[in-house]
């Protein structure tokens, strides 16, 4: 009986051992701007649906193929309603919208197709001149996105 429960032990110490070992084969490479990308820093990151990352860092978001990178951000002078560049959170919505946080607290919404940016806050009305303060981007499992404020609710 004693041997017995000596070798379950030994079996499980062994089998434990064996899976600690064991590692997944990766490849890490390091991008920065002498790559192309528009800023070192990256606060956020997602693959889409048609297999591009897009990264949203202190300077737009940036497109990658798996070669080049391709950024959008606003640029003085231009008619883009991104007000600001540094993005903090983007999600994908089921249209293959994307929906951008931004630093200043505003969700803008990009048109991959368009490559258009909609400030959403311009698109709301609000009593008085009251600024939209935008705090989370929730999207919903049947697919419709919600818009979290810090004072005026939530939008769907």
């Amino acid at each position: 009986m004693v041997n017995s429960i000596r070798a379950v032990i030994y079996s499980f110490i062994l089998l434990l051992s064996l899976q600690a070992n064991a590692q997944l084969k990766c490849k890490i490479e390091h991008f920065t701007t002498e790559d192309g990308l528009s800023h070192n820093r990256v606060m956020c990151m997602i693959k889409d649906r048609e297999g591009f990352m897009w990264f949203g860092t202190w300077d737009g978001i940036n497109r990658f193929d798996g070669h080049n990178f391709i950024i959008y951000k606003s640029k003085p002078g231009d008619t883009s309603s991104l007000r600001n560049n540094r993005i903090d959170d983007i999600v994908e919505d089921r249209s293959g919208y994307l929906w951008l946080k931004a630093y200043d607290n505003q969700i803008y919404r990009f048109d991959k197709k368009k490559e258009q940016f909609l400030a959403i806050s311009d698109q709301l009305h609000s009593k008085g001149n009251t600024k939209f303060v935008f705090e989370n981007m929730i999207l919903s499992a049947n697919g419709p996105m919600w818009l979290q404020t810090k004072n005026q609710g939530i939008f769907y």
